[in-house]
């Protein structure tokens, strides 16, 4: 079915899902997680992560527990934490 999305890009959706692929694309255009599936920067979004270092203030089970964030994001989110002498809050 093809929809229009509120800033008029058009597009095909087979799912009930609402999200405009082309506005999902623009919106991590730049952003740091690169990398990361859109349903684990959507989580990250909503939980007020903005960057890495903001990950201090969660536990590892908790940001696990997140709608969206599965096991291939936790390794991603993990290896830029260790990379950035970060890690998860306690």
């Amino acid at each position: 079915m093809e929809r229009i999305c509120s800033n008029g890009h058009r597009y095909e959706k087979t799912s009930d899902c609402p999200v405009c692929p082309r506005c999902e694309q623009l919106l991590w255009v730049g952003s740091q997680w690169v990398g990361l599936a859109n349903p684990a920067k959507r989580a990250l979004a909503a939980h007020g992560v903005e960057d890495y270092s903001d990950f201090i203030k969660y536990t590892r089970e908790e940001v696990a527990s997140w709608h969206g964030i599965g096991p291939n994001a936790l390794k991603k989110i993990e290896e830029k934490l260790k990379e950035c002498h970060l890690s998860w809050g306690k």
